[in-house]
């Protein structure tokens, strides 16, 4: 069944379906967590950044999300995204949507999830192939 897995600088943890398991497969120098099931073609990551670098100094949890996002965005071709929705996670404010786009010609569905706690916004990525978005 599914598992909760923590990140190496233990700021969060996320619940992943079963067959999900740690990895560095990404290879992301700023996640503190992967987490694939190749079989499936199925991804996680979290990236954990503290509110009071400079680099974001002015920022809250709407415009960090509005950050991720833009980033998020130029790095495809064809992105189709959802509206931003405001909701709680484990009682911490938290923004999510989902996109659809591709990169080197491969249409990718994604997941994304921002959540504020501890002086920190954590992002959560989960992606997986277009065509295996409903399974």
């Amino acid at each position: 069944g599914p598992q909760t897995l923590t990140t190496s600088d233990g700021l969060a943890q996320i619940t992943v379906t079963d067959g999900m398991s740690k990895t560095t497969l990404m290879e992301n120098p700023d996640a503190s967590l992967q987490a694939a099931n190749i079989f499936r073609e199925l991804y996680a990551l979290v990236i954990s950044e503290s509110s009071s670098i400079p680099e974001l100094t002015g920022f809250d949890i709407d415009s960090y999300a509005d950050l991720v996002r833009t980033n998020h965005s130029a790095s495809l071709n064809s992105v189709n995204a959802t509206p931003i929705e405001s909701t709680t996670i484990n009682g911490h404010p938290a923004r999510k949507w989902s996109a659809t786009g591709s990169a080197d010609g491969v249409e990718c569905f994604f997941i994304f999830g921002v959540v504020e706690a501890g002086g920190y916004y954590n992002q959560v990525m989960a992606w997986t192939l277009e065509d295996r978005r409903s399974t």
